[in-house]
């Protein structure tokens, strides 16, 4: 059985500063063991903090990659 899992992605500035607002372009891939990959939905509520929620789609260990699109 798989539950739905959430995880947040606090963005910093060059100084490591935190950025209250929002608008920055991430990207998430996540794999599962058996290699399938998909791209959750970023919610974006303008904070600086966005939320990453997925439900896996098999048991084991998952890779998840983030990345900030330029």
């Amino acid at each position: 059985v798989s539950y739905p899992t959430e995880f947040y992605i606090r963005a910093h500035n060059q100084l490591n500063q935190p950025i209250n607002v929002g608008g920055e372009n991430f990207q998430v891939t996540i794999q599962a063991p058996s290699g399938e990959r998909w791209n959750p939905l970023v919610d974006d509520p303008y904070t600086g903090t966005y939320t990453v929620r997925y439900t896996p789609r098999e048991p084991g260990m998952h890779s998840i990659h983030v990345e900030l699109l330029t």
